[in-house]
């Protein structure tokens, strides 16, 4: 938090943590508070449109039972008298930050993000004990912007950060029409396409697999899970993928990272996991769910024998077996990776379920 805080304001802001001090310690200086049930950090004296920018990130939904549940719940939490009763104290600036009360602070697994409502500009920072070098493939990728780009634009950055407009709408899981939903999801998704095809390569699927299997070994061993490789590469040295059309890929296709202005135009947020990958792991990882794994060998079973239209999977079904095979050990690859650079060891959550789903798609 405290680097976040100081590449936006500067390094002379007094930090101190108030989370568990149980009133021992003075809460002088501008005081933050948490919203948990929100994740979210803010002043309790926000300004009205960081309560609205808050509710509306949460109160909307397409399941017609919860509407309004979900609605007076978004509403009552995002609000300050919401705050006082179900947050707690944060932190404190012994200098306060001029503006605070236009700003949000959302946490994540590996970077923090904070949004300025007053400018329209996001600050996104890596937090401690993540590696920087998680920022260089989203860079290298951003910093460089042409017509239709499916991002926002770059408009700053440093070692540890960069900063970017918000885009502007409501994240596709809020919208409660399912009509428009649907629209929005098959806009996003083709716009992905159109933007990648121009940079797309071809590799031999054989090589990109073997290249992929040893990858994953390595990370395996990095996080001490050495009884897993055995079990991923049995079916791999008699299995013949064919011929791989690489592409720039997202990384993290859902519709959680797809915003939709006003308009229905949908813009991709979050590429933190942003690569060169196989032509169909966005929309696999899109129509099989990869981010939720409970289930997942028999969406990916489902996918084999009857595709859907998101998916954009190849008409004979040893074809699709192969594009998903290559699919989900690329998110193998990326799921070990991201795990070890936030220093974490062990086996991650999901694994099991990820394991299986290969091998089902790659049994002879």
């Amino acid at each position: 938090m405290s680097r976040l805080l100081t590449t936006w304001a500067g390094p002379e802001l007094g930090f101190t943590p108030l989370e568990g001090l149980g009133g021992t310690r003075s809460r002088d200086g501008q005081q933050w508070w948490v919203q948990e049930h929100l994740s979210a950090y803010v002043l309790p004296c926000a300004a009205p449109e960081v309560w609205t920018f808050l509710a509306d990130g949460f109160r909307h939904t397409q399941v017609r039972s919860r509407r309004l549940a979900q609605y007076v719940l978004g509403t009552a939490l995002a609000s300050p008298v919401g705050l006082r009763c179900t947050g707690r104290p944060a932190f404190s600036l012994r200098c306060p930050i001029p503006g605070a009360e236009h700003l949000v602070i959302v946490p994540g697994n590996r970077r923090m993000r904070l949004f300025d409502l007053a400018s329209g500009r996001t600050r996104t920072v890596v937090k401690d004990g993540a590696d920087p070098g998680i920022l260089r493939s989203e860079l290298a990728l951003r910093s460089c912007p042409t017509t239709g780009d499916p991002f926002p634009p770059i408009l700053g950055s440093g070692p540890d950060w960069f900063d970017e407009p918000i885009a502007p709408g409501l994240p596709l899981t809020r919208i409660r029409d399912s009509r428009t939903y649907a629209r929005a999801a098959h806009a996003a998704l083709a716009q992905l396409d159109v933007w990648a095809a121009p940079r797309s390569r071809e590799v031999s699927g054989q090589d990109y697999v073997e290249d992929l299997a040893l990858r994953a070994e390595a990370a395996c061993h990095r996080l001490g899970m050495t009884d897993v490789a055995p079990t991923l590469f049995r079916h791999l040295p008699t299995h013949c993928f064919g011929r791989v059309t690489l592409v720039p890929s997202h990384g993290d296709c859902q519709a959680g990272n797809v915003v939709v202005s006003p308009a229905g135009e949908p813009t991709w947020i979050d590429w933190e996991f942003t690569g060169e990958r196989s032509r169909l792991y966005d929309r696999l990882t899109w129509a099989l769910g990869l981010r939720f794994p409970a289930g997942l060998a028999a969406r990916v079973d489902a996918e084999v024998y009857a595709p859907s239209v998101a998916s954009g999977l190849p008409t004979a079904p040893r074809e699709r077996a192969n594009a998903i095979a290559v699919a989900l050990l690329e998110d193998l690859v990326l799921t070990l990776d991201a795990r070890a650079s936030i220093g974490l060891r062990g086996t991650p959550p999901g694994l099991p379920e990820l394991l299986l789903a290969f091998e089902s798609v790659v049994r002879p």
